[in-house]
């Protein structure tokens, strides 16, 4: 928080969390001891927490959400994120609940398709995520209980816990992705609608909820594809070739061609550091699952094709 205002219990806890993991991270103590089961403990739970968000979740549960779903937004305010045209109609009326107003894909230059196709294969993604979102929400809901009392019930052999937190990020996660994709979507089709009627007045629509959403091939992109290349190629060598001249991009080549660097607000060099490995491990965490979801359905093609292709 800001200096001055009130750290929000939600941010205090994610704080604490933070500080935990990172301390589990940089552990130096003997797995035989209290903090280092402690440590080997917290990395268990953060993997798991990893492991219950598919690669479309965690593009979802990244979308910002609004800070007021009603309230008009000002010339002022930030927005950068999200989405264009579709048919999928959900609704005549669309409320924000989240903060986008306009989404920039970028995409390697030497993609085999056109603008118009990865739309529509990108706003097809988000349906399909969101129908998985939702019946993994109600799962992951139904199993909160459950958790709670396995966890309470194994605290005299085991009092680290850690089922009830995994359970609670997919849980989380999921009702957040439900929620973001369908309130993309509807504003999808709000701008369709709006986009429709101001072009039979002869003019704009003004509306604020539209989204728009934009393709921009660029050559940086390719780095970033080699290294999803290799991942695919670690997962099955023989489905997927190796990256031409068996070289695989680093992290450090990924996030400069993507042109992140650490936050201003990085205090000192350790922190900057840490922040640097995070995203690098973030980095491995995300383009792995995307790796994993892309075999699956590359096995899935070989063995039903039209199947697949419904996916």
């Amino acid at each position: 928080p800001k200096e001055g205002e009130k750290e929000s219990r939600a941010h205090k806890l994610q704080r604490k969390w933070q500080n935990e993991v990172r301390a589990a991270k940089q552990s130096t103590a003997k797995t035989a001891s209290w903090h280092g089961v402690k440590s080997k403990a917290t990395k268990g739970i953060v993997w798991a927490m990893n492991q219950v968000k598919s690669a479309d979740l965690e593009f979802l549960n990244r979308v910002p959400a609004s800070i007021s779903s009603k309230s008009p937004r000002s010339s002022t305010d930030s927005a950068h994120d999200e989405l264009a045209d579709d048919s999928h109609a959900e609704g005549a009326e669309t409320h924000r609940t989240v903060g986008l107003e306009e989404m920039v894909l970028v995409y390697p230059s030497s993609f085999p398709a056109s603008p118009a196709q990865v739309r529509e294969e990108f706003v097809s993604s988000m349906m399909r995520t969101k129908s998985k979102a939702q019946r993994d929400a109600i799962l992951a809901t139904g199993l909160l209980p459950v958790s709670a009392a396995i966890d309470v019930l194994a605290t005299v052999v085991w009092p680290f816990g850690g089922l009830l937190e995994v359970d609670g990020v997919w849980a989380y996660a999921s009702l957040r992705g439900a929620k973001t994709a369908r309130s993309v979507t509807k504003r999808l089709t709000s701008s369709n609608a709006e986009a429709s009627a101001g072009a039979a007045r002869g003019g704009g629509s003004g509306n604020d909820a539209q989204l728009q959403l934009s393709f921009v091939p660029s050559p940086r992109m390719e780095i970033l594809k080699a290294y999803l290349a290799a991942k695919c190629s670690e997962r099955d060598p023989k489905l997927f070739r190796t990256v031409e001249g068996g070289m695989r991009p680093t992290e450090s080549e990924v996030l400069e061609a993507i042109g992140w660097s650490p936050g201003a607000e990085t205090k000192n060099w350790e922190d900057e550091q840490w922040e640097i490995e995070e995203v690098k491990e973030d980095l491995k965490v995300t383009l792995g699952k995307g790796a994993k979801a892309w075999d699956k359905w590359c096995k899935g093609y070989e063995k039903n094709p039209g199947k697949a292709l419904k996916k």
